[in-house]
């Protein structure tokens, strides 16, 4: 044990030492030094890293001996004991946090070897605690260095919700500190859906993932968090709060909002697209049937919009279709929803308006249209329409579609009358002549679902691959019906009676039983092939069909992932949950599944988030000018970006030249079918690798 005595005088330091030299004493025979005069006693301190123990002998209360004190105390050289009568020393001592000290005079041996022991256990301990302490500190500066770097915000809260820790790099406000309320991070109407959130998270304390909360970024901006959270528990079990991280999905948000315009609006007039406004449509005539209340429909439709376009180009139509906009823009009312359905026609939904007066809206429609002349470049065209109207109520119909394809009948009757003409469809023999036609329809599809075998037809469409993928051959399945004289009818003439009648969950079991059967054929042939089959919405929710098509799944011998399932009819899809059950069913037979028609319903975006989907198949109206249009292609790049990034693979519809192919290909879009490739037929391709060479090349 090194021992250092420093004393103002040697005799006072003698008294000390001589207890190491004392025989029988514990301390004999142990190194020690004994200074004389606090000046040497430094110099001879500071030549010494450290010593086991430093004793300081005197009476004295002067200048020199409070700095010899507060010296030794600070360099922390050893375990300090001061011996001293004097009570000014003593306090001095203890001011300094030196908590051994004796009397001078009147101590024995065994209470000095005592006091010895208890302070160099005691200094060993304090060096322990100040290298835990050490650790420690690096521990959360380490932590804190890595929170205060992380690309989310790191947060902490009490069971008050106030903030105990938040990181200071990424988060949702300025001077967020600890006790912050933490609603106090986000928007004011965001507050009592986060208490209310955190109330049911203490009540049945579980962690939480991916709910939204907005805020203002530093810039005034809206900024979009996704939180996720685990409680945290004290020692008795009892939660005491939360911790986790949020994560800004500020740019998905961004490019989620943008893909929605683009979804729901047309590019060119800026008003519904054909879908929203099948939706908006659905909506307001269900409401006028069930308020018993009257509602109108108008389809106007631009005469001679073809020849605009072959003969002036494709600009001047464009123009024509944003000047007709503009009137129609200027004399509708505030209650109406206006869309463009069309290549040249717009319609109007007009609640709460009796159809005679719907019929005087649509004349004024018509005169201020042909009032106006047109002029592009050098040219003055004089605009003709014709309107085609429906009574919200008629017939007690809901349904968007019936709806259309009246005001189209009366549109076709309004052609057949001439131009700057109106006709409602009230006429009886128009809705006579319509009931007889699908009658005789909804016959021949009976008839050929009947008689499966000889009168429904498999075609097929092969879809490939655009990224140098290597695997199977792909195909789209379709479907044809066979009629009386064996000409082919395709789905076009047939399919909206299939559904409106209720038929379609049949023909969908049809056509997936027979593609099942075919897909297990080729393959114990060798080839290797993939399908992909059509499955309605409304058939999702056929449990008896679901069933029966996860059985016929299930005896299938065919290649994991090689059969997909094209979800159709989006909108038609009720209850996700139910949804979701049927996607697992059919994964847990191997199956792969694709939302079809992507884009056209501005519900996708929703079921691209929710369901367990493989593929999404762009529609063909986004693609068909894609090259040429920039709101088609930033419609485009917006989807292929959310889809990359949920792991989605991508595939474009009507593909009909190379130049479209090209643009594809350098928009990442992973794969693609149309005319371009083939044409549907009844048998695969025998050269599909010729076509999938040249794609790639």
């Amino acid at each position: 044990m090194s021992v250092f005595i420093a004393a103002p005088e040697l005799s006072l330091a003698d008294k000390v030492r001589a207890l190491f030299l004392r025989q029988n004493s514990p301390l004999s025979g142990q190194p020690h030094q004994a200074v004389e005069g606090f000046e040497k006693c430094l110099v001879a301190f500071e030549k010494e890293e450290s010593f086991d123990v430093i004793i300081l002998v005197t009476d004295e209360y002067n200048a020199q001996t409070i700095d010899f004190i507060d010296h030794i105390e600070r360099r922390k050289k050893g375990p300090i004991l001061v011996m001293t009568d004097s009570d000014e020393v003593k306090s001095r001592s203890r001011s300094r946090g030196l908590r051994f000290v004796l009397p001078r005079t009147s101590v024995d041996q065994d209470v000095f070897v005592s006091v010895m022991d208890a302070l160099k256990e005691y200094h060993a301990l304090g060096q322990s605690v100040s290298k835990l302490e050490e650790v420690n500190r690096l521990s959360e500066q380490r932590f804190k260095d890595v929170a205060d770097h992380f690309a989310d915000w790191l947060w902490e809260v009490d069971k008050n919700l106030n903030i105990i820790f938040s990181s200071s790099r990424r988060r949702s406000m300025e001077n967020v500190e600890k006790g912050t309320a933490f609603a106090k991070c986000f928007l004011p109407e965001e507050e009592s859906r986060l208490a209310d959130n955190f109330n049911a998270y203490f009540k049945e304390p579980k962690p939480f993932h991916d709910e939204e909360y907005w805020s203002f970024d530093a810039f005034g901006s809206r900024q979009c968090w996704s939180l996720s959270g685990v409680p945290v528990f004290d020692k008795t079990g009892r939660i005491v709060g939360y911790r986790g991280v949020a994560k800004d999905i500020s740019n998905e948000k961004a490019s989620v909002d943008h893909l929605y315009f683009l979804t729901n609006n047309d590019a060119l007039t800026g008003f519904f697209n054909r879908t929203r406004f099948v939706e908006e449509l659905g909506r307001s005539s269900r409401y006028h049937l069930r308020e018993g209340r009257d509602g109108a429909l108008l389809v106007i439709n631009i005469d001679r919009f073809k020849f605009v376009n072959d003969r002036h180009g494709y600009d001047a139509g464009d123009k024509l279709l944003v000047h007709t906009g503009q009137i129609i823009k200027s004399l509708v009312r505030s209650q109406d929803v206006v869309a463009r359905v069309g290549a040249d026609e717009f319609a109007i939904i007009m609640p709460n308006t009796k159809i005679k007066d719907a019929e005087k809206l649509g004349k004024d429609y018509i005169r201020a249209i042909s009032n106006r002349v047109f002029h592009f470049n050098d040219h003055e065209l004089h605009c003709t329409v014709r309107v085609g109207a429906v009574s919200l109520g008629v017939l007690g119909i809901s349904t968007s579609d019936e709806l259309l394809a009246n005001a189209h009948i009366a549109l076709e009757e309004a052609k057949k009358r001439g131009s700057n003409t109106l006709c409602v469809y009230d006429d009886l023999e128009l809705r006579q002549g319509d009931s007889i036609k699908r009658m005789e329809l909804l016959n021949f599809v009976s008839s050929c679902l009947e008689k499966e075998q000889e009168r429904v037809i498999l075609y097929y469409q092969p879809i490939v691959s655009l990224n140098n993928e290597a695997g199977a051959e792909r195909y789209e399945v379709l479907v044809r019906l066979l009629d009386q004289n064996g000409d082919i009818v395709s789905p076009v003439k047939f399919i909206e009676i299939v559904e409106e009648y209720g038929l379609i969950a049949k023909l969908d079991r049809i056509v997936i039983g027979r593609a099942l059967d075919m897909l297990e054929r080729w393959q114990a042939q060798g080839k290797n092939v993939s399908l992909s089959m059509n499955i309605s919405g409304k058939t999702f929710a056929d449990k008896d069909t679901i069933d029966r098509i996860i059985h016929h799944l299930s005896t299938k011998d065919i290649a994991t992932g090689s059969a997909i399932f094209e979800l159709t009819e989006t909108s038609a899809l009720k209850d996700i949950s139910t949804a979701r059950r049927v996607i697992t069913r059919l994964k847990e037979q191997g199956a792969l599944l694709a939302l079809d028609d992507c884009g056209v319903g501005y519900s996708s975006l929703d079921y691209i988030r929710q369901l367990d989907l493989d593929f999404i198949k762009i529609d063909g109206s986004f693609i068909r000018d894609l090259h040429r249009n920039k709101e088609d292609e930033a419609f485009v790049r917006a989807l292929r970006d959310v889809a990359h990034k949920l792991k989605i693979l991508t595939v474009a519809e009507m593909v009909e030249d190379q130049e479209t192919v090209h643009f594809l290909k350098q928009l990442g879009i992973d794969f693609a079918q149309g005319y371009h490739f083939a044409m549907p037929a009844a048998e695969i391709l025998e050269g599909f690798d010729d076509i999938q060479r040249k794609t790639l090349n």
